[in-house]
C-alpha cells in the first residue's frame, strides 16, 4: 500500500494544466514555473502532490517519500527516473537523473511509494 511521509513541499505556479498529472515528476523553469519532466536527463524538482490548472499553485514534494505514477514495470529498491511523459521508470542508463528509489514494486499506471533522493546515476 502506497503511503507518503513528506518532509518538505514547495509551491510554484503551474506552467500548464497539470490537473491530470498528480504524482508525476516535475521540473522547474527559469521563470520559476513547474511542468512535467520529459526526459531521463531533466534536472528534477520533485513529485506533484495536487492537481493544479495553469497558473495555479503546484505543490511539489522535494524531500521525504511520495507516491509516484509508474510507466512500465518497476521492482522494489530500484533507482527511478522520469519518462517522456513525467511518470517514473527504472533508471538503467548511465547519467540518468534519479528522482528516487522505489519502496514498492509496480506496473504500468500503478501509484507506488518512492524515497525522493535526487542524484545522477552511475550505472
Amino acid at each position: 500500500m502506497s503511503q507518503q511521509t513528506r518532509v518538505l513541499d514547495t509551491t510554484y505556479n503551474a506552467a500548464a494544466d497539470l490537473s491530470a498529472k498528480q504524482y508525476f515528476v516535475m521540473k522547474i523553469s527559469a521563470a520559476k514555473n513547474v511542468n512535467i519532466a520529459i526526459s531521463r536527463t531533466d534536472i528534477t524538482l520533485g513529485i506533484l502532490q495536487n492537481k493544479p490548472t495553469a497558473d495555479e499553485g503546484a505543490v511539489v514534494a522535494v524531500l521525504g517519500t511520495s507516491k509516484a505514477k509508474v510507466n512500465g514495470t518497476i521492482a522494489i529498491n530500484t533507482q527511478v527516473t522520469a519518462t517522456a511523459d513525467g511518470r517514473i521508470v527504472t533508471a538503467d542508463t548511465d547519467k540518468d537523473i534519479v528522482i528516487g528509489i522505489a519502496l514498492e514494486a509496480g506496473v504500468e499506471n500503478d501509484v507506488i511509494e518512492i524515497l525522493i533522493t535526487h542524484y545522477k546515476a552511475s550505472i
